[in-house]
This record gives C-alpha cells, sequence and structure tokens, in this order.
C-alpha cells in the first residue's frame, strides 16, 4: 500500500515539477496567471489519471451486465482477473489524483477570478461539484464514525458519490469553462 502512494506523490511532483519548469515567462502577464495555467494543467492531468479506475470499475459492471455469460465466459473471466489485480492499487491512485485534482483547481481558479465572468462561473461550478465528489468520496474512504455508523447516512454518501449528476455536472462545467475561454 506504502509503495503506491509513494509512486503516485512521486508522479505528481514529477508532473507538476515539469509543468513549472516548462513555461516560458516572455509573454506571461503575471506570476498569477502562470500559476493558475499550470495548476489548471495538473488538475486536468490529474483527473485523467484517476479516471482509470472509474473506466476500469464501468468496464468491470458492463461486461457483466451485457456480455452473454454462456458465449463470452472466457473474456468475462479475463476481465474479472484484470479487474481485482488493479481495483486496489488504481483505487488509491483514485483517491490521491482526484484530491490533488480538487486542490489544483481550486487554486486555478483563485488565481483567476477577476478575468472573465463566465470562464469564472463555469469553473467554480466545475470546482463545487469536484468538492462534493471529492468530500463524499473521503468520507467513504476514511468511513469516518458520526457519520459512517448509520446506514443511512452510508446510503447517502455512496450514492452522492457514485451516481453521475455530480459528476455530469463537473464535466458539462469544465466543457463550457473550455469553450467559453
Amino acid at each position: 500500500m506504502r509503495l503506491y502512494l509513494k509512486i503516485s506523490l512521486i508522479v505528481f511532483l514529477l508532473l507538476l515539477s515539469t509543468s513549472l519548469v516548462s513555461a516560458d515567462d516572455d509573454d506571461r502577464e503575471s506570476d498569477g496567471d502562470e500559476i493558475a495555467e499550470k495548476m489548471g494543467t495538473v488538475a486536468i492531468v490529474a483527473t485523467v489519471i484517476g479516471a482509470a479506475y472509474v473506466l476500469l470499475r464501468r468496464i468491470f459492471i458492463g461486461s457483466k451486465m451485457y456480455l452473454d455469460k454462456e458465449e463470452h465466459k472466457e473474456i468475462l473471466k479475463q476481465i474479472k482477473f484484470v479487474y481485482q489485480k488493479l481495483r486496489y492499487p488504481l483505487l488509491l491512485v483514485h483517491y490521491l489524483t482526484m484530491i490533488i485534482a480538487t486542490i489544483a483547481a481550486a487554486i486555478h481558479g483563485y488565481f483567476l477570478l477577476a478575468d472573465d465572468l463566465f470562464v469564472t462561473i463555469f469553473g467554480t461550478i466545475s470546482v463545487l461539484a469536484m468538492v462534493i465528489l471529492s468530500i463524499s468520496g473521503i468520507f467513504i474512504w476514511r468511513k469516518f464514525n458520526p457519520i459512517w455508523k448509520y446506514r443511512e447516512s452510508r446510503t447517502v454518501l455512496r450514492y452522492v458519490h457514485r451516481q453521475w449528476l455530480f459528476s455530469g455536472i463537473f464535466i458539462a462545467g469544465l466543457l463550457l469553462h473550455f469553450a467559453v475561454e
């Protein structure tokens, strides 16, 4: 477990350091814009990396639902094997990268608040959806006792985190944030 945490931290630091070093300072208006751009890049990269777990889980669930058990027995067996081997490492990467993505997106938004109204609105909507997903995910991951001991609370947390509404709001807000920019 600690190995995956160390590897994830090293990957994040490498991404951050390469994005900080590779910027050219000639056409930047201020350090705030430069930091905002780099944090936006870190947020996008971390989100894409963290989405690997969601994709793996969707493939596993979808294959069980849509593939015929008799006809595709070998494929289902291989998918299950890959899922069982990669689930825990990718889940740890998912935890870390999504928290990093949320923090980086909030920093990105903080430095870009005054630039353009619509970019700010759509970016804020995306960050709020990320915060809701991250907080519910952290509560599920760490199983906080005051909340976790009640079954209804666990059900609500899982529903909020795993349903597609906030993920859809996040993706739509992000796409509009890019389109308006």
